[in-house]
């Protein structure tokens, strides 16, 4: 696939990063929205619109993706379930795995942590250039 050169500016190649994680992060969380229920349902259906329509980049607008994650995250915890191994010699091993839709739970959830990620790269980049922008007119 073709990845057009946009190192000439970091800002635009940070919000070119975002974009490109749009579309699986709307599946992401259309599947999350599915899983949770009550007002966590709602507030991940008002981020998915937010996220069909491209309002990502505020600061207000993405706030609501912080509960979403952390509701997946408890349902997450929720399908953890204790298994035991039983060995013919010695003793049995516990551990911890999580049920099929935890799971797929966890991928929607990381695909959204990355969104996030690079979102608070174009914030960053942004702050970033005014800072530089002030510190420049400052030497003036």
């Amino acid at each position: 696939m073709f990845e057009p050169n946009l190192d000439y500016d970091p800002l635009v190649s940070a919000i070119y990063q975002v974009q490109k994680q749009l579309a699986p992060a709307l599946d992401a969380m259309e599947a999350v929205a599915q899983s949770l229920s009550g007002a966590d349902a709602r507030r991940a259906n008002d981020v998915a619109s937010k996220l069909a329509s491209e309002r990502v980049f505020s600061r207000r607008d993405m706030s609501a993706l912080v509960p979403v994650l952390r509701a997946a995250s408890s349902k997450i915890e929720e399908g953890r379930i204790r298994k035991v191994e039983y060995r013919e010699f010695g003793d049995p091993e516990v551990y911890w795995c999580h049920t099929d839709e935890a799971l797929e739970l966890m991928r929607s959830v990381q695909k959204l942590v990355k969104l996030r990620e690079a979102i608070e790269t174009v914030h960053a980049i942004r702050r970033a250039d005014q800072l530089a922008n002030k510190f420049r007119s400052q030497d003036g």
